[in-house]
């Protein structure tokens, strides 16, 4: 995720309640990548936690759930435009967000045929939302 997220060119990864063993290796590798690439990470032990720090005007929570509300890119595209931070979640761990969690903001899904998982979704949406800001 870290990879993705920088070589995006974005400068701040969050990462909300890293576990496992995968966060054992996973997190260093992420703090020594936004070091040498002069990035942000902020690790936190909460999902409130981020949102108290950062202080979006949006939180959008992504989900592979299709009783979520569809993802409208042009509407976060306006608010970055504007000088609004919109914090993105994507969950790294099955089943995904949970209706406590997402209480903190809005869920939000894209129109795909089938799941792609949380690198995927977040690919998606990063690149997408880079190239219309971009453009802009």
């Amino acid at each position: 995720m870290a990879k993705l997220v920088y070589g995006l060119g974005y400068n701040l990864l969050v990462l909300s309640k890293p576990t496992s063993a995968a966060a054992q290796t996973g997190v260093p590798e992420a703090s020594r990548l936004a070091f040498k690439l002069g990035r942000g990470l902020l690790i936190v032990p909460d999902i409130k936690d981020a949102i108290e720090l950062i202080q979006p005007t949006e939180t959008l929570f992504f989900v592979e759930n299709k009783k979520a509300e569809p993802y409208r890119e042009e509407d976060v595209c306006l608010k970055v435009k504007s000088g609004d931070t919109v914090a993105l979640f994507f969950s790294g761990l099955e089943p995904g967000f949970s209706a406590k969690e997402t209480e903190h903001g809005k869920a939000v899904r894209l129109n795909l045929p089938g799941e792609v998982g949380c690198i995927g979704l977040a690919a998606i949406v990063l690149y997408g939302l880079r190239q219309k800001l971009l453009a802009l």
